[in-house]
């Protein structure tokens, strides 16, 4: 699959833009703050409808407009298709080949992406609401019942706390309703469960291998599953009704879930160095478009947002020569040192400031 062409309206600092994408390499250039990141940021939200950076669409929307557009036009091997999304501070809207797709999860899986970004880093020092995003966006786009059963699941489990806090608020102990959404909540929420052990079991079979590429001498890496319930769902519910009716809210299930990356079996978090946990990110990244590769058949689109800029060269060679193949990616850099463009045969090096592209330099001429 590659992006033919990507346009974007009131999308962040950018009024308007149109650009057209090399099908192998396209390096963005410019300083901070003038628009390299929100192009990579686009094409995250045009394939997985959601930011790589913020929950809220409203911030992706520029200053003084109310609507945000992004649509592209891609290539999957001849066939042209067209993506479009809309976002508003109300919602989104979402359209495959101009027909609008009225649930996200017929729409999410249809454009493969997988970026790099700084902001990953937080997959390990941030809490385990990045982690469960981003084992449910890495799910997403290759399981379409996944999608469906987590928006299943948030709409029950919105409505078993809403029960709840009704019940203490007004005193009244209504359990049929709380038990009719209990064990619908429970039906999804092992479905989720089921879903993301497998997805944690086959990332961490594939990252010893993506680690020692990029650091020989690193401990072994693997990542583990870490549920909030160990057993039987419907048995743990039943026990905790109690407890979630006097706290008025849910306190286990997969919103409550997490997983731990390790380094020989020991938490990463507690021993590794800055380095180390930026690296085991790109390991991470790089084992996960293996996992979408496999499924899809097809390799996803790569965005690579200033991630050379704290690497060593042969840390960049070896990610560059990992990545430069059937893939089509995009990163962005301030300038071009670290970046050995002599080396690369074919791409397109495109200039952005304030919002604007000023030029395209192109090296190689092949086409889609």
């Amino acid at each position: 699959m590659k992006v033919k062409s990507i346009a974007l309206s009131g999308f962040r600092r950018i009024e308007a833009m149109q650009l057209d994408l090399h099908p192998k390499l396209n390096i963005i250039v410019g300083a901070n703050a003038q628009g390299k990141t929100s192009i990579l940021e686009s094409l995250h939200a045009l394939a997985l409808t959601k930011s790589h950076k913020t929950i809220s669409d409203g911030d992706m929307i520029k200053t003084g407009h109310e609507t945000a557009e992004i649509s592209a036009v891609c290539d999957f091997d001849g066939r042209e298709a067209s993506f479009i999304i809309t976002l508003s501070k109300t919602g989104k809207k979402v359209k495959y080949n101009r027909i609008e797709m009225r649930r996200l999860s017929d729409y999410i899986g249809r454009l493969n992406v997988v970026m790099f970004a700084p902001e990953d880093l937080e997959l390990i020092k941030g809490g385990p609401r990045e982690r469960r995003r981003f084992i449910d966006l890495a799910i997403g786009q290759v399981d379409k019942p996944y999608v469906h059963h987590l928006s299943r699941y948030r709409k029950l489990l919105k409505e078993r706390n809403e029960i709840l806090k009704s019940m203490q608020k007004d005193n009244k102990f209504d359990a049929i309703s709380l038990d009719v959404v209990t064990d619908q909540l429970v039906h999804y929420a092992a479905k989720i469960v089921e879903r993301r052990k497998a997805f944690i079991d086959d990332l961490s079979k594939r990252l010893p291998q993506k680690l020692s590429m990029l650091a020989e001498d690193d401990p072994t890496l693997s990542v583990r599953y870490a549920a909030s319930v160990d057993s039987d769902l419907e048995t743990v519910f039943k026990q905790k009704r109690t407890f979630d009716i006097r706290r008025a809210t849910t306190t286990i299930g997969p919103h409550r879930d997490d997983c731990v990356f390790l380094f020989d079996a020991k938490p990463l978090i507690d021993t590794a160095s800055q380095g180390q946990i930026r690296t085991v990110v790109l390991a991470v990244r790089l084992a996960l478009i293996d996992i979408i590769r496999d499924v899809v058949e097809k390799t996803p689109i790569i965005l690579l947002d200033d991630v050379f800029s704290e690497l060593d060269q042969v840390r960049v060679k070896r990610i560059i020569e990992q990545l430069y193949g059937d893939a089509q990616v995009l990163l962005t850099a301030t300038d071009l040192r670290g970046i050995d463009v002599t080396t690369l045969q074919e791409h397109h090096i495109i200039t952005i400031d304030d919002g604007q592209i000023t030029g395209v330099d192109k090296h190689g001429r092949q086409t889609l």
